[in-house]
């Protein structure tokens, strides 16, 4: 059983991350291509858009890439150098926080539009709208700078990892491996190894508060405010409707149904967002939780696939 649970979540590696990585990277481009060669490239919500296009190009290229890499070439980019480790780290997790926050963005420009029309057009200019973005850009980095610090290469000696069907253990999101030296013996092998993983003075940072940060960051926080702003978009928009039908009873405008249907999509949006990007962090949260309770601990089989599949839906996302 702990066999095809492995097959399993290697399989899911090998075969569905090229999937969701040529979706993901041709529907961005064509979406970037959309908001900047058509007439939408005039508004603010094409760069908020197009920003969000480019950061999850770049989570697919610098997130799931490695990863097939990995799984299919043994091949690991973040243990190659400890630079690299450092700035691959940072770059993946300031390009998925970027996507949910610039959501965020979208969803609060259509809440002031909805509320003050008037005064949207004065405060959503394209000036702002770029140093908006660079504000929550150099904020991400801020937040995640401490790999920068933190993380490093290392080699770990008489490690073990299993011979079949790779050789590759999977981790936590702070720890990387790529091999060296193999001694086999009889279906395990003791290697050295090459690993991008954290500083000993940091574990306790990273043990019991930064997945819960990072989880706060990249998915709870954004989906928080995304649902509080469309709530009070569809509140306002019913409330507006009923006066209508009592005082004038006209039909609806253009202009109405336009912002209904852009307020559906961004409820429809903000659910998605959070089904694809919540159960990797709880699952993350739910295996980091068990390492604190058990140092010793090590993952099982159940533990690597449910992390696969919580990183897979988190990359679909992207697509």
């Amino acid at each position: 059983m702990e066999n095809q649970t492995t097959e399993l979540y290697l399989n899911l590696w090998r075969y569905m991350s090229p999937v969701v990585l040529v979706v993901g990277l041709i529907g961005n481009i064509l979406s970037l291509l959309v908001m900047r060669f058509t007439s939408m490239k005039y508004t603010t919500l094409s760069i908020y858009l197009s920003m969000l296009a480019v950061s999850d190009i770049g989570l697919l290229i610098f997130g799931l890439g490695p990863n097939w890499g990995l799984y299919v070439h043994q091949f690991n980019l973040r243990a190659t150098h400890a630079w690299v480790c450092k700035f691959h780290a940072l770059i993946v997790h300031c390009c998925r926080d970027l996507s949910a926050w610039m959501l965020v963005c979208v969803t609060l420009e259509r809440l002031v539009i909805v509320y003050r029309p008037m005064r949207a057009k004065i405060l959503f200019t394209s000036r702002r709208t770029i140093l908006t973005i660079f504000v929550v850009m150099v904020t991400l980095v801020l937040i995640n700078c401490h790999f920068l610090v933190n993380m490093t290469v290392t080699v770990a000696q008489n490690a073990t990892a299993e011979m079949k069907p790779i050789l590759y253990k999977a981790t936590t999101q702070n720890q990387t491996f790529h091999n060296r030296t193999i001694y086999k013996r009889n279906e395990t092998a003791s290697i050295e190894m090459d690993i991008c993983q954290n500083f000993k003075y940091s574990e306790g940072f990273y043990s019991y508060y930064w997945t819960w940060i990072d989880g706060c960051v990249a998915s709870f926080f954004p989906f928080t405010l995304i649902f509080i702003c469309n709530l009070l978009i569809v509140i306002h928009l019913i409330k507006a409707e009923s006066r209508r039908n009592i005082r004038m009873n006209v039909i609806n405008s253009s202009s109405d149904d336009a912002t209904k249907s852009m307020t559906v999509t961004l409820i429809a949006i903000s659910i998605v967002f959070l089904l694809l990007t919540a159960p990797a962090v709880i699952v993350l949260i739910a295996v980091n939780l068990k390492i604190i309770k058990d140092p010793t601990y090590e993952l099982t089989p159940d533990d690597k696939l449910l992390i696969t599949v919580g990183y897979m839906l988190e990359y679909s996302n992207c697509a």
